[in-house]
């Protein structure tokens, strides 16, 4: 597989609410979704810690969103990850995970999922321990509570 994995930058914009829009659209079955509010990805292109990973070769097959929390813990967030039909079950959702998960262990924070299971396949792989509680969180060697 020839797709690098690597920060989104504003130009890839336009690509990624296209894959948020494919996210949507297969997880509720319908055409008739709703994509990112204008504005919304601003925050990620900005000198803060929130970020998107995309993974690319001529064009933008993949994408996670990593939102940074300190309070009341410190964690990081993963909200949105879309891959192009193409691509899915050829493990790039899980090469996009590494890289939040590395990001995680550089701060010593934990990873927070929502309660669904829309991406959580490649949490399933062994390497992450799990906590219940209305939220998952899966900590990383490293990793702090």
């Amino acid at each position: 597989m020839g797709l690098v994995v690597r920060l989104a930058v504003p130009e890839d914009e336009e690509r990624i609410r296209e894959l948020f829009i494919e996210m949507l659209q297969t997880i509720y079955h319908t055409e008739n979704v709703q994509g990112y509010e204008n504005g919304y990805l601003d925050r990620f292109w900005s000198d803060n810690e929130d970020r998107i990973y995309v993974a690319a070769d001529s064009s933008i097959e993949a994408f996670l969103s990593v939102e940074v929390y300190r309070e009341p813990d410190n964690y990081i967030y993963l909200d949105d990850c879309s891959v192009t039909e193409r691509y899915r079950s050829r493990g790039l959702g899980t090469r996009l995970i590494r890289e939040a998960e590395a990001y995680a262990k550089e701060r010593g924070m934990f990873i927070l999922l929502d309660g669904s299971d829309r991406c959580s396949g490649p949490f399933n792989s062994g390497r992450f321990t799990e906590d219940f509680n209305l939220q998952k969180r899966f900590h990383t060697a490293g990793g702090s509570q």
